[in-house]
């Protein structure tokens, strides 16, 4: 108890292409995809870690 657990999710916008691949492999299944089509990790909690 009392460990942090940090997670970063970013992408490179001129790199991505919206496939969808980080969606389909992410096993916390936290990414979702803004307006624009781009994906971004939402907050979550899971097991007392926000």
């Amino acid at each position: 108890m009392g460990t942090e657990v940090k997670t970063h999710f970013k992408v490179d916008k001129s790199k991505c292409i919206k496939c969808g691949k980080c969606r389909n492999v992410c096993s916390g299944m936290v990414i979702e995809y803004d307006k624009e089509g781009y994906p971004y990790m939402k907050e979550f909690e899971r097991f007392g870690y926000q």
